[in-house]
């Protein structure tokens, strides 16, 4: 099995294939396509590729060994780059953290049933404090 690069325009496909000799001539047998990246692949254009391969990967298990493996990742790894540790610090850093909602963001119907369910869940609570008292 080896792996094919297909070029175009701003795009690298990944395939791979598998070699035979047919009637003295070699011929190419598609196995799977392993991705796609655009050119010139960002860091998380990498990492969301990388993430596809080994789950694409995963699934062909049954038809390629460790070794094999091994050799795909090392050549598909010599034109598409494995993002590094350091590179995924700075993806974390640029990407903005989710803002959390106050009750002013939300519509009124949605501040009207939490209530509800605040003054349920507060109702035993006074019950065992009136019992208290008393």
């Amino acid at each position: 099995m080896l792996v094919r690069f297909h070029q175009k325009d701003d795009w690298l496909k990944v395939r791979l294939v598998v070699t035979r000799r047919v009637a003295r001539r070699v011929r190419h047998e598609h196995v799977a396509s392993l991705g796609a990246i655009t050119l010139p692949p960002s860091v998380a254009d990498r990492l969301a590729f990388w993430r596809g391969l080994h789950e694409r990967l995963a699934k062909l298990s049954h038809r390629v060994d460790a070794e094999t493996h091994a050799k795909i990742l090392t050549a598909i790894h010599a034109r598409v780059p494995i993002v590094t540790a350091a590179e995924q610090r700075t993806i974390s850093l640029e990407t903005p953290k989710p803002t959390r909602l106050g009750v002013h963001d939300m519509d009124a119907s949605t501040v009207r049933d939490n209530k509800c369910l605040i003054a349920t869940a507060e109702r035993p609570a006074r019950k065992r404090r009136n019992r208290k008292s008393e």
